[in-house]
């Protein structure tokens, strides 16, 4: 674990469609002084000013079903995702392996509930 402190100014703009924006600039700028992220989390400003940020790791489950270019999983949300990826040099046989692998997503779908309805 490793902790730096910089002073510096904090300015906080409120954007047209509600948003803000908030940028951070130390009072003495080193490179290499923080390492640089991106992510996701919470960020909550109280009214005194004081910034908190807190980063979040993405869980991402592994798909239930994997074809050749399509994959099939179930999210935590409620909703089931079905994703066709191809490399553009197949652009134009897309057609055919998207029936291709929905068919055998179809057979595996079909599987899964008739396997779940045995059991019942």
């Amino acid at each position: 674990m490793r902790t730096v402190t910089m002073s510096g100014q904090t300015s906080v703009t409120t954007l047209e469609n509600g948003l803000h924006y908030v940028q951070s600039t130390p009072d003495n700028p080193v490179v290499g002084q923080v390492e640089p992220f991106v992510g996701r989390g919470r960020i909550q400003m109280l009214s005194n000013g004081q910034l908190e940020v807190t980063q979040t790791r993405r869980v991402r489950r592994k798909p239930e079903y994997r074809g050749d270019y399509l994959s099939f999983s179930r999210g935590n949300d409620g909703y089931d995702r079905v994703s066709f990826i191809t490399p553009s040099e197949l652009r134009a046989d897309m057609p055919r392996l998207l029936q291709k692998d929905v068919a055998k997503l179809l057979v595996y779908l079909e599987e899964m509930i008739s396997s779940k309805k045995k059991r019942v």
